[in-house]
């Protein structure tokens, strides 16, 4: 028979199990962050894999973009798309004069800016080949395939687009310089219905800034002929937008001298400016992937910044750079600054989470699809490292 004072003991032994099962979590938890988010003042390296590129690679190639995970390598002879284990996914040969590349998703574009001729590619290889009938000016591709055009006449500037396949799709926008203005910079959403647009135009004696946004898609048949939902004139008056960027389907942005405009589009018949950011100082440098926009501002004593927005325009983080950096790139959960020496790694609240030194020249930096890692073009070698 069991007593009183047994069953007391029996409860006694067991009870400390519950608030040890829940340390022993709450220590694993603890652990977990500490690895994810600790700070590096300096660590080492390990190379992932490495790849030799051909004797004259580092003085035909010209950029680096980043490419589902790897990188597409784009100069004015050919493009070579190398994944993120190194392999050699597929190649394109051709001859251009000013190559630039544009990517979203799995879609690529390499065009000829000054030229007539773009390619359009998939993960898989190039899907369509373009001849336009003017000189491109820009040329921009959504997660879909779907790429739009600025070509230039000695008149005017239209705006085209073309599928997947290079065929085109039955859509001009005409515009210029003394109406409109010309179309600065363009910007598709990922899935290729909307389009924001720069304009810069001349009227009465002064030159006036204008974003333009339109909409390709059902919704966009309400609209006027120029499929136009919302235009913006007022809010960059005395300034230059630059730069154009549509990293979302509900959010866009405009960047300015002074500072950046971020809009959402999540009523498609009506763009809204949520808010503008003009940090004290000039803008150095910007980049950004879909859910992050980074900022390198130098303020008047000559100190460097970081600092990081979601897509709403909201500071995340922000951080002060030492080193002399020679270019920037966003990627999984890190913003990688770098130069020919050291690759430094910040996370999206401004942590330095690592910063490490190559044995060769950095000449461009992909960031890579996981925190932490990169690819490194390096002389006559592609590396991926892993900062530990």
């Amino acid at each position: 028979m069991v007593g009183p004072d047994t069953k007391v003991k029996e409860q006694r032994r067991k009870a400390p199990l519950v608030p040890i099962l829940v340390i022993l979590v709450l220590l694993v938890i603890a652990g977990l962050f500490y690895v994810r988010h600790r700070t590096y003042c300096a660590v080492e390296s390990r190379v992932i894999w490495e790849k030799e590129l051909a004797a004259d690679t580092p003085q035909t190639f010209l950029g680096y973009e980043p490419f589902q995970g790897g990188c597409i390598m784009y100069s004015r002879d050919g493009a070579e798309f190398i994944d993120g284990k190194g392999v050699s996914v597929w190649q394109r040969s051709y001859q251009m004069n000013d190559p630039v590349c544009s990517t979203c998703g799995s879609y690529a574009v390499i065009a000829d800016r000054g030229g007539t001729k773009l390619y359009i590619f998939s993960d898989t290889g190039v899907t369509g080949e373009v001849s336009a009938v003017m000189s491109i000016a820009r040329a921009v591709v959504s997660g879909k395939g779907l790429v739009y055009a600025v070509l230039d006449d000695s008149d005017a500037d239209f705006i085209v687009a073309y599928r997947k396949d290079g065929t085109a799709v039955d859509l001009s926008v005409k515009s210029v310089v003394n109406g409109d203005g010309y179309p600065f910079d363009i910007a598709v959403s990922p899935d290729g219905t909307q389009l924001v647009t720069s304009y810069v135009s001349v009227g009465d004696g002064a030159v006036k800034e204008s974003v333009v946004f339109r909409n390709f898609g059902d919704v966009g048949q309400n609209a006027d002929s120029r499929r136009v939902v919302g235009g913006f004139m007022e809010e960059f008056e005395g300034h230059v937008v630059t730069r154009v960027t549509f990293p979302t389907n509900e959010y866009a942005h405009a960047f300015y001298d002074g500072g950046a405009a971020f809009f959402s589009t999540k009523v498609l018949t009506s763009p809204e400016l949520i808010t503008k950011v003009e940090p004290e100082g000039i803008i150095l440098s910007i980049a950004e992937d879909d859910s992050h926009t980074c900022l390198i501002v130098e303020e008047e004593d000559g100190t460097k910044k970081l600092l990081i927005y979601d897509a709403r325009g909201r500071q995340t983080g922000s951080a002060v750079i030492e080193m002399n950096y020679s270019g920037f790139t966003v990627g999984s959960e890190c913003v990688i600054l770098y130069n020919q020496r050291t690759a430094a790694g910040y996370s999206m609240s401004g942590r330095n989470v690592f910063t490490i030194k190559s044995e060769g020249k950095i000449s461009a930096v992909c960031a890579a699809d996981r925190l932490r890692d990169m690819i490194t073009a390096e002389g006559a070698k592609l590396r991926r490292l892993r900062a530990e």
